[in-house]
């Protein structure tokens, strides 16, 4: 019986990409976030992103638990969860320790946690370039920062109203 199991909590299924369930994600969250993502289009459009970070090649390659680790820390932010991604938490919820986890005594999920962090850097270097949604973790925490990329036009339009603001002042 796995930590999941003992837990009482629905068995987590496997990523595939074509919209079941991923890794990192009971079938209760995956419910929810459905539900959510039907009726709210940020986060469908987060829920698009993290699909398509977790199918692109910089992610192909990488272990399971570190999609599972992100899909975990995702869906959690999406479900105003973010507040209890903690180390000892993921520890249990993504790589199936036993809930007397001791960070102190194994970084498995600080390592983990930095891996990914290279690993989503590559991903918006490369693949991810021009991608509306960036999703990173600041060093620090396990909490996403989940944000949206100002198009170019954007850009040039809020510097030419800034730039008019500042010569308006003189």
């Amino acid at each position: 019986m796995n930590a999941a199991a003992r837990r009482g909590q629905s068995q987590i299924l496997l990523f595939n990409g074509t919209g079941k369930v991923p890794v990192g994600v009971t079938v209760s969250e995956w419910l929810r976030l459905r539900k959510l993502c039907r009726s709210d289009r940020n986060a469908a459009d987060v829920w698009r992103q993290l699909e398509r970070i977790l199918a692109s090649d910089s992610f192909a390659r990488a272990r399971a638990n570190a999609r599972k680790f992100l899909a975990f820390i995702v869906s959690r932010a999406l479900l105003g969860r973010s507040q209890h991604l903690k180390e000892t938490v993921i520890a249990i919820g993504v790589f199936q320790r036993l809930a007397d986890f001791d960070s102190a005594r194994s970084s498995t999920v600080r390592v983990a946690a930095a891996s990914l962090r290279r690993r989503l850097g590559c991903f918006y270097c490369g693949e991810g370039y021009r991608d509306p949604i960036l999703i990173s973790i600041p060093s620090g925490t396990y909490v996403p920062r989940i944000a949206r990329r100002i198009a170019a036009q954007e850009r040039s339009d809020v510097s030419t109203r800034l730039t008019r603001n500042t010569k308006s002042r003189e």
